[in-house]
């Protein structure tokens, strides 16, 4: 998850990636989650939830305007696809 983390740190998501990726996955339980506010700033973070009860599971938390993505190991790297697909898509 570090590793991952890192590369999503790296590539700076748009808004309209983090969106179009919040569109997708909608329907995922725990993935896509709505804020109260519409104007949140981007925010990247390794999230360690489940540490005392879980044994240390890690995700990725990215917010931005009023989307939160909750990202595990199975859909940070998704995510990261995403992405990646719409980097290529514009040129």
């Amino acid at each position: 998850m570090k590793k991952i983390y890192e590369e999503i740190l790296a590539i700076e998501p748009t808004y309209e990636q983090i969106k179009a990726f919040a569109e997708a996955y909608s329907k995922q339980h725990g993935v896509v989650t709505y804020t109260k506010r519409s104007d949140n700033p981007l925010s990247i973070r390794l999230h360690d939830t489940w540490g005392v009860k879980r044994q240390g599971r890690l995700h990725t938390d990215i917010v931005s305007g009023e989307f939160h993505l909750t990202l595990n190991k199975y859909y940070a790297p998704e995510f990261l696809k995403t992405v990646k697909e719409t980097e290529k898509n514009k040129k």
